[in-house]
């Protein structure tokens, strides 16, 4: 949903989330943002047991990562970058 922040669906229905903002981090190219928010979810909720929430926010997080750069860089987010804890 781009500006507009993201919706997650559960068996308790749809809800929408924020953006998240990311000071001094300019949008220069979207490609890969909804895989990367996807990434960024299942890794928290699947793989690292965060909430919903938590798995929510890590996925806005890198796709707005991924939108400060270039589709053809190499420069990955780290897990500082992150912030959730």
């Amino acid at each position: 949903m781009g500006a507009q922040g993201c919706a997650l669906g559960t068996q308790d229905g749809i809800s929408f989330f924020e953006p998240v903002s990311m000071p001094n981090a300019s949008i220069i190219d979207t490609n890969g943002a909804g895989d990367s928010l996807a990434v960024g979810f299942l890794s928290g909720f699947v793989l690292n047991g965060f909430s919903l929430d938590d798995s929510i926010r890590r996925g806005q997080i890198a796709a707005r990562h991924v939108c400060t750069q270039k589709a053809s860089t190499s420069s990955l987010i780290t897990e500082k970058q992150f912030n959730l804890l």
